[in-house]
Formats: structure tokens, C-alpha cells, sequence
């Protein structure tokens, strides 16, 4: 028994793959948010430690992307969870200056003017 005939065509050749250039796991440290930190103080750590996590891996993180956000939110209180969920069903993933400015609102009760 003789195998498949292609005819004048060569059979399907596999494409080759190209790399996807991944973003590297770098943890980013940022204390747990409490009533006596400073709102501001705390975001701008927060952007700190990202700008040193990744810069250990010669990227920087993106301010349109939730990255550093989801990072900041499971540091909240637990009283202020439900508010940051509210604003992520009301709004989809948050941008870190859509949280940042967010934020600032609700725990300085004022908009910030940047």
C-alpha cells in the first residue's frame, strides 16, 4: 500500500513559531493601605515599587494597564474592598491613573489636580 499522492502540491509544512516576548514576574512590595497612611504617600510608594521591580527586568510597566493596580487593590482594607469593586463593575479593569485618581477622591475627598 502506498502512502497519500500530493500531486504538484507538498504536504502543509508546520509554520514556524515566532517568540512572544512575555513580561517577566517581578514581585512588587507595597504595604497593606490603613486609616493612618497617607493616601498620596502610599500611591506614590506603590509606583515606586513597580518602577524598581521592573526595572530589574529592563521593562516598565504600562500606567494604561491594570498591572500595578490589581497589585494595589488586594492591599486595601477589607472595608474598602467592596468599593474597589464597585468601581471595577461600573467601569471594567482600572488603569492606574483611573485608580489613582479614584482613590484620591475617595480618602482625600477631593479631586487631585495633576
Amino acid at each position: 500500500m502506498q502512502g497519500p499522492v500530493y500531486g504538484p502540491h507538498l504536504p502543509p509544512q508546520p509554520v514556524p513559531q515566532q517568540a512572544v516576548p512575555t513580561l517577566s514576574v517581578v514581585p512588587v512590595e507595597i504595604s497593606k493601605f490603613t486609616e493612618k497612611t497617607d493616601p498620596t504617600a502610599w500611591l506614590n510608594q506603590a509606583e515606586l515599587a513597580a518602577d524598581a521591580a521592573r526595572a530589574q527586568t529592563g521593562q516598565r510597566w504600562d500606567r494604561a494597564t491594570s498591572y500595578l493596580t490589581e497589585i494595589v487593590a488586594s492591599k486595601l482594607l477589607p472595608s474598602k474592598v467592596n468599593w474597589y469593586k464597585g468601581l471595577v463593575q461600573l467601569h471594567g479593569p482600572l488603569s492606574w491613573d483611573q485608580f489613582r485618581t479614584e482613590f484620591l477622591k475617595e480618602h482625600l475627598k477631593v479631586v487631585p489636580e495633576w
